[in-house]
C-alpha cells in the first residue's frame, strides 16, 4: 500500500511539473493571439494611410489637430478594430490605430520587447506632427502599451479598457496552482508605468473572467494622480464590453470631453 501511495504521489508530481514546464516555455502563446490577416488589404481601413515607421505598422488618418491613438488587445488585429475608428472619427479626431510585431501577417513572434518598440516608433511619428492634443486609448494588454506611451511622451488624457495591474497577477489568477507570478517573462507592470499619471480613465466590466475587475481596481487605487476616473460596466465581460451602451457612452464622453486643464504640457 505504501509503495502504491509513493507511486501515485510521484505520478502527480510528474504531471504537475510537466504542465508547469509547458506553461513556462510556451507562455507567450498564452499571452498573444494574433491573426494572419493582411494588414494592407483591410477593407475597414481602406480610407486610411498604411504607415510603416521603422518596422511598425499603423492605420492613420488626419481629420483634425486632435489625435486619438489606439492600442488594441492581445487577440486579433488592428484591422478588426473598426468600431473604435468610427467612434474617433465621429468625434472629429484624427486616428492612429497601431498594429503590433507578430500580428497581421508579420513573420515575427510577438513579445514585450518588440511591442514596446512599436510604441516608441509611434511616439517618434507623433513628435514629427503638430497635434495640439493626444488622446491615448488602450484595450486589455494594449492598456500597458498606452501606459508606456505616456511614459515616453506627453498626452492629454488616457482611457484604459479592461486593464490589469501586472501581467503576473493575471497569470496567477489563471493558474493558481503554480507560482505563475514569479515565472512570467513578459513584465507588463502598469502600476509602475502609471504611477502619478493624471487624467486616466479606467473602464472595466464587472463580469470579466479573463482579467478580473479586481486587477484594474487595484491599479486605479495605486496610480495616485489627479482627475482620474474609474467606471464599472455592469454585466460586461472581457470581449463583449462594446456591446453595452454604457461602455459606448463612456468612450464617447472621453473622446468628446473639452479639457480646460491638461494632464501634462504638450511637447
Amino acid at each position: 500500500m505504501l509503495k502504491r501511495i509513493i507511486i501515485f504521489i510521484g505520478i502527480c508530481i510528474g504531471i504537475y511539473v510537466f504542465f508547469g514546464a509547458i506553461l513556462f516555455f510556451r507562455q507567450r502563446e498564452f499571452v498573444y493571439y494574433p491573426t494572419t490577416r493582411d494588414f494592407e488589404k483591410c477593407a475597414g481601413f481602406k480610407d486610411a494611410e498604411k504607415l510603416h515607421v521603422n518596422g511598425t505598422r499603423a492605420y492613420f488618418k488626419y481629420n483634425s489637430d486632435t489625435l486619438a491613438v489606439f492600442y488594441h488587445g492581445n487577440a486579433g488585429s488592428a484591422c478588426g478594430r473598426t468600431y473604435i475608428k468610427k467612434m474617433i472619427e465621429d468625434a472629429g479626431h484624427s486616428f492612429l490605430i497601431v498594429e503590433y510585431a507578430g500580428y497581421s501577417n508579420d513573420n515575427k513572434k510577438p513579445r514585450e520587447e518588440l511591442l514596446l518598440q512599436d510604441v516608441r516608433n509611434m511616439v517618434e511619428f507623433i513628435k514629427g506632427k503638430n497635434f495640439k492634443k493626444v488622446l491615448l486609448i488602450g484595450e486589455s494588454i494594449g492598456g500597458s502599451l498606452a501606459a508606456f506611451h505616456a511614459v515616453e511622451d506627453s498626452y492629454d488624457r488616457m482611457l484604459l479598457i479592461s486593464p490589469f495591474d501586472t501581467l503576473g497577477s493575471v497569470a496567477q489568477d489563471a493558474f493558481p496552482l503554480y507560482p505563475a507570478r514569479m515565472l512570467v517573462m513578459e513584465n507588463y507592470n502598469n502600476i509602475e508605468l502609471l504611477q502619478g499619471k493624471e487624467n486616466v480613465w479606467i473602464m472595466h466590466g464587472t463580469e470579466d473572467e479573463i482579467i478580473k475587475i479586481d486587477r484594474s481596481k487595484k491599479l486605479y487605487k495605486t496610480i495616485n494622480g489627479k482627475n482620474n476616473r474609474y467606471i464599472e460596466i455592469d454585466g460586461a465581460g472581457h470581449n463583449d464590453i462594446f456591446e453595452f451602451q454604457q461602455a459606448i457612452k463612456i468612450v464617447n464622453q472621453f473622446l468628446q470631453k473639452d479639457d480646460t486643464t491638461k494632464a501634462t504640457t504638450r511637447k
